[in-house]
């Protein structure tokens, strides 16, 4: 069976955020799907973790913002909110209850994003992605830097 691939019945499993915490702290990747840029878990809540990784390796950086990530996750949620709350779509012609319900958390990545088109730069530090509660077909996806701050928003079709 292959060691980067946890399969029940298959289907993915599906592990809390304590687990994962767990995982990452004593480096036991065995759960983590590897490739050689990423390593990623499902986690509750039907969300997905990702970590930057180089020829299948995380950096200890991305370990340790990762946890402060997951440990704080609810604050970081918190702050995205004020993002969030710009968005409006009662003036859509078929969903303006849209956002009314509010977001669900569909994925964390933690590593280098790029930022500020036209002249795009990296940062480390890590994204949440929200779909709607109602499924529009939108996503929004907050970018934090390493300091658990948000400082940018975009908004993308599926």
């Amino acid at each position: 069976m292959d060691k980067t691939k946890n399969m029940e019945n298959d289907m993915w499993k599906i592990y809390s955020i304590p687990e994962i915490i767990t995982f990452l702290k004593q480096k036991e990747f065995e759960n983590f799907d590897i490739s050689e840029k990423k390593a990623s878990i499902f986690m509750q809540e039907n969300a997905t973790l990702v970590l930057e990784a180089f020829d299948g390796n995380v950096k200890e950086e991305n370990i340790a913002l990762a946890i402060e990530v997951l440990n704080n996750l609810d604050e970081c949620v918190k702050k995205a909110q004020l993002w969030l709350g710009h968005f409006n779509l009662k003036h859509d012609k078929w969903y303006p209850d849209a956002l009314d319900a509010g977001y669900e958390i569909s994925g964390i990545y933690v590593g280098t994003w790029y930022h500020g088109a036209p002249f795009s730069t990296t940062m480390d530090g890590f994204t949440i992605s929200f779909s709607t509660i109602n499924y529009y077909p939108e996503q929004f996806t907050v970018k934090y830097t390493n300091r658990l701050w948000p400082i940018a928003v975009e908004e993308w079709v599926e």
